[in-house]
């Protein structure tokens, strides 16, 4: 209701709504560019569908989120350069993780993966940065479980920046098995020239490129397999380099503000004078 009371004095303003909570709260008012980061599901794709009905444009950060929301136009994410010194060589190999300790995100099976390297007598080790946020108890629970399964070969960080994570891995695993609409923490790893495996969900391919090794999801033998093909390969620092370029060349600030510019001077064209962003969290 604030938002709607907020909004009615800027009418002649372009109202980029950064979320489906402030596009559906100024549904109907003024023009409107609306933004999704995540793909509507359930009682959300009616929120949706409201939200987008007289809006200039609905972007997405991603073809594959685009090919699920008809009529959308692909508005890619970016991310900051993550800075991290190359960590010395050792006999085990160091797999990074970072984000949100759940299911989805795929960490139990990356957990079964170390399982299986270790058994297999390639030594390594499973290198865990983040929080159980968001996340119900059931679920904390879950992946607690799968990670003390390995506890020998564990270290967990907490919820550190993606820099210091990033200085103490050899190789960083996205093992995602919900169909992620981008995949920033990829983005991240790529701009720190840190090779990647990752899962074929979503988007991840698509942000990844041909710099990454890709795997079946929730498949912990295929996963296994990746990690050792990639800690093995003559191309590994090669495929860092090539993923540190195609962050540069898509992901970076630089071409977000390109991305951003093109946009505008298509809403200029459509008749738009000014601009402001309404950004809820």
């Amino acid at each position: 209701m604030r938002l709607r009371l907020w909004a009615r004095s800027r009418r002649n303003m372009l109202l980029w709504c950064n979320g489906l909570v402030p596009a559906f709260a100024l549904s109907g008012l003024g023009r409107r560019i609306v933004h999704l980061h995540q793909l509507p599901l359930g009682g959300q794709r009616w929120l949706a569908s409201l939200a987008r009905k007289g809006a200039l444009d609905t972007l997405v950060p991603s073809h594959w989120m685009s090919h699920h929301v008809p009529g959308s136009i692909v508005f890619g994410n970016w991310v900051e350069q993550v800075k991290a010194v190359r960590p010395a060589p050792e006999d085990v190999l160091r797999i990074g993780f970072l984000g949100r300790l759940s299911s989805d995100k795929g960490i139990h099976v990356l957990a079964e993966a170390v399982q299986i390297l270790n058994d297999e007598g390639f030594d390594c080790r499973l290198v865990v940065a983040g929080e159980p946020r968001f996340v119900s108890d059931k679920a904390a629970r879950f992946v607690d479980q799968a990670l003390d399964r390995i506890a020998p070969n564990v270290d967990r960080l907490g919820w550190v920046e993606p820099g210091n994570l990033f200085s103490r891995v050899d190789l960083f695993a996205c093992p995602s098995v919900w169909n992620e609409p981008f995949g920033l923490v990829a983005a991240e790893a790529m701009s720190a020239r840190v090779p990647i495996v990752a899962s074929r969900s979503g988007a991840l391919p698509e942000v990844t490129g041909a710099s990454a090794w890709l795997t079946t999801p929730e498949d912990a033998v295929d996963l296994a397999r990746a990690i050792r093909r990639a800690a093995e390969s003559p191309r590994k620092r090669e495929s860092a380099e090539e993923g540190f370029a195609r962050w540069e060349r898509e992901w970076s600030p630089k071409a977000g503000r390109r991305r951003t510019a093109s946009m505008m001077r298509r809403w200029e064209l459509s008749g738009t004078d000014s601009m402001t962003r309404t950004d809820v969290s």
